[in-house]
């Protein structure tokens, strides 16, 4: 699977509409880091002219179905499976799996990349879509850092778990574990005791495990 986001229009479209609902001429500049990071913590509506793209190839046909659940901010392209676009395949798309590969494209403004974050990043997210959207938000770290921020599950969103079945992160992240030696081959966590001190939990041999296990399921160290 490939992720690629590109961002479609600038953040100074946001800031020039804020300056419109004042009464103040647009100036077409870019707005400061603490700016953006005030807009989207309120989630004022000039955040929605923020707009990007992300395109998924090789994504699995039923992870796409969830994807295109969400509706309101954001349009999907998803490749078909008409057998007469697909001249050359050898299976009838009857007979397809769920888990066949197609492309998915998205055009998604700023606010609903956080509103899908808050449920596919959620513990109780199928695992698939999970792993889905976080390789989305290591693209957007790239393209734009102060959003990847605000993409979080809905349980930081809220400061508790609202979910009937809780995952156990919310809980684990009120003990607090943290990741340690991230950038190292043997990242590490610990809990944080009295006093600031670091107790240690349990060590990896990848990182991705180590946020697995801090931040969605008990997992095991390697």
């Amino acid at each position: 699977m490939k992720v690629t986001v590109t961002q479609l229009t600038p953040w100074s479209l946001a800031l020039d509409a804020a300056r419109a609902t004042m009464g103040k001429a647009g100036l077409g500049n870019e707005p400061s880091d603490e700016w953006k990071r005030k807009l989207l913590e309120c989630e004022h509506s000039v955040i929605r002219r923020v707009r990007y793209e992300i395109k998924i190839e090789g994504l699995k046909s039923w992870v796409s179905v969830h994807l295109v659940r969400h509706k309101f901010g954001v349009e999907h392209f998803v490749q078909s499976q008409r057998d007469d676009r697909n001249p050359d395949r050898q299976m009838s798309r009857d007979d397809m799996p769920q888990g066949s590969p197609i492309n998915h494209t998205m055009d998604i403004n700023a606010q609903e990349v956080m509103f899908m974050s808050r449920r596919r990043l959620c513990g109780q997210a199928s695992p698939e879509t999970r792993q889905t959207w976080q390789a989305v938000k290591r693209e957007m770290e790239k393209i734009d850092p102060i959003l990847a921020e605000f993409m979080v599950p809905m349980c930081v969103y809220r400061k508790h778990c609202p979910e009937l079945k809780p995952c156990g992160f919310w809980s684990r992240k009120m003990q607090g574990l943290q990741i340690h030696g991230e950038d190292s081959d043997r990242p590490t966590v610990y809990r944080l005791g009295e006093n600031g001190s670091l107790n240690f939990v349990a060590s990896f041999s990848d990182n991705h495990d180590a946020y697995d296990f801090v931040n969605y399921k008990s997992g095991s160290a390697a």
